[in-house]
């Protein structure tokens, strides 16, 4: 109000170059006042566009997330997730607040006194002495690792945040993370609108990026990835036109430009083929130096290009070898290198600024890096505009990211080569197999955004209910796909009670025992009222 107002951006997200100087308390000249009106109109328009796309996100995380229900009391996973100080640092939690309300998987010890153990829920009471402690690390039950085939069990979820007590068997954890991440996400839309359109990083940016981590896809900032382990080597180039027989540019580098280059070693063989004539001058994981004479033949004798260890196979010698490669990357005007000349990189590694590809980190690292990889982001997000979000939300969501499967080889399964499964579904598949002595099915582990997962879930109800209604309903029709009615969605539309809270099936078995010993004690007591009656010698009422 009393200060300089400053650069403010017009609706389209560019900064206007001319700065407001004045402030709403001294007042505007009339070319100032017309520039923060950019400023007002943006923030108005932002609500009107970006809350829509707050509220579809939360509509498809929903949809992704409805059938994840506790199901069960423990399943016995001792595999969880591992919290760092280091990790959390940058998003600025402390690592003993990210651990309460979950179970401990190994023991928390203060040198020879256990604070926490294995198996033990760390409540809000413990948060006082692990502070106190500052713990490096801990490892505790996470929902991505729980072992149940369909939802996920109480050991490991944990609280419920809504009471801060252990969650009930037929909580709707899905639902409750969907909302829970989705809510806030609308509260980072409106910021633009409370701020009055100043300049600086724009919140409504924050939103985007979350789900294009949610849905997988390339990202538009895209980071260098090392594809290979090995030693950096970075060239400055002079400018380069590479041109096609036909003239097309292939290739056009800017003078200053830097290619990052990673030596690496692979093994490699040279193979040279042998009769029954022939003599072997080398024996079958020897070693031979360059230039070593290896095969004697009538008239020639046949010498290893290489040094290296001999293997002899059927009428061939091979000289395993280690040979030096190299992996170029040539970098886009503007990138920042974060490795220099010299340093060594693994596979995975990050070599430039920018956002990962989620696919191949997948590829090259593996689904552990994925995951902390996206809880790290989603985190980082929420956290920059003041918005705590637990991480459990953001974990059922990426559970439910890896829950299909490419079927490539089906085995004595029923299900098809190609297809896209449900983890559930395949599991079963397999135990059927497996007790009736047949062959397993061959699958990969498949990671998709949250849109892909909702199309591919097992009720046709839910997807037609989703998008895409005619293609989902016309493959339900020509398979002849039957809807079990396990999830929420599918049961809201025709009219069930929802398997989650007291309509589980496990609270319904005890609704019908309750109900058949209240008969029981009623008839009980009409019983003895009558045999009370005939005592005194009185007709029964």
């Amino acid at each position: 109000m009393v200060g300089m107002k400053g650069l403010v951006s017009n609706p389209a997200g560019d900064i206007i170059e001319l700065p407001v100087k004045g402030s709403f308390k001294e007042g505007f000249d009339v070319l100032e006042f017309f520039i923060s009106t950019h400023g007002t109109r943006k923030g108005l328009s932002d609500i009107a566009l970006r809350t829509a796309n707050a509220g579809y996100l939360t509509r498809r995380l929903v949809d992704v997330a409805q059938d994840v229900v506790v199901h069960a009391e423990d399943c016995g996973d001792t595999e969880g997730i591992v919290f760092t100080k280091e990790e959390l640092e940058e998003i600025g939690e402390p690592l003993a607040i990210r651990i309460v309300g979950r179970v401990a998987i190994t023991p928390i010890k203060d040198g020879r006194k256990t604070i926490v153990r294995a198996g033990e829920l760390i409540t809000e009471e413990m948060v006082a002495t692990l502070l106190a402690m500052d713990l490096p690390r801990a490892h505790v039950r996470s929902v991505m690792t729980c072992r149940l085939h369909k939802g996920v069990c109480q050991m490991c979820y944990g609280y419920d945040l809504a009471h801060n007590k252990p969650v009930r068997l037929g909580t709707a954890v899905g639902i409750i993370a969907a909302q829970s991440i989705g809510e806030p996400g609308t509260q980072l839309t409106m910021r633009t609108f409370h701020a009055g359109g100043v300049a600086g990083q724009d919140i409504t940016q924050g939103l985007p990026r979350v789900e294009e981590l949610f849905e997988a896809r390339p990202p538009k900032r895209r980071a260098l990835i090392a594809e290979v382990g090995g030693t950096v080597e970075i060239e400055e180039v002079e400018r380069r036109i590479i041109e096609s027989p036909t003239g097309k540019k292939l290739l056009d580098t800017q003078l200053g430009q830097k290619i990052v280059r990673i030596r690496y070693t692979e093994t490699a063989h040279e193979t040279h083929s042998y009769t029954k004539k022939d003599t072997l001058l080398v024996e079958d994981g020897g070693h031979v130096l360059e230039g070593q004479e290896i095969i004697e033949r009538a008239a020639t004798r046949i010498a290893a290009a290489h040094e290296g260890t001999v293997k002899i196979e059927k009428g061939a010698v091979k000289i395993m070898y280690e040979a030096s490669q190299a992996k170029e990357y040539m970098l886009a005007p503007g990138m920042v290198l974060w490795v220099h000349h010299g340093d060594a990189v693994q596979p995975g590694d990050q070599l430039t600024d920018g956002d990962l590809d989620l696919h191949q980190l997948y590829g090259l690292k593996g689904k552990d890096a994925v995951t902390r990889y996206l809880l790290h982001e989603v985190q980082t997000i929420y956290a920059s505009q003041g918005q705590k979000l637990n991480s459990k939300h953001i974990e059922v969501i990426i559970r439910q990211m890896f829950s299909r499967v490419y079927v490539k080889d089906p085995g004595d399964t029923e299900l098809i080569p190609g297809e896209t499964v449900e983890r559930a579904r395949y599991l079963e598949e397999i135990t059927r197999a497996e007790a009736a002595g047949g062959k397993p099915a061959l699958t990969d582990e498949l990671f998709l955004g949250i849109t892909r997962v909702s199309l591919s879930t097992e009720s046709f109800l839910s997807a037609a209910s989703f998008q895409e209604t005619a293609r989902v309903l016309i493959n339900a029709a020509v398979t002849g796909k039957v809807d079990r009615l396990e999830g929420l969605k599918e049961n809201v539309i025709i009219g069930r009670l929802i398997p989650a809270g007291t309509g589980l099936p496990h609270y319904l078995e005890e609704s019908v025992k309750h109900d058949e010993s209240v008969k029981r004690d009623e008839a009980g007591r009409s019983v003895k009222k009558d045999e009370t009656v005939r005592a005194a010698g009185k007709q029964p009422a």
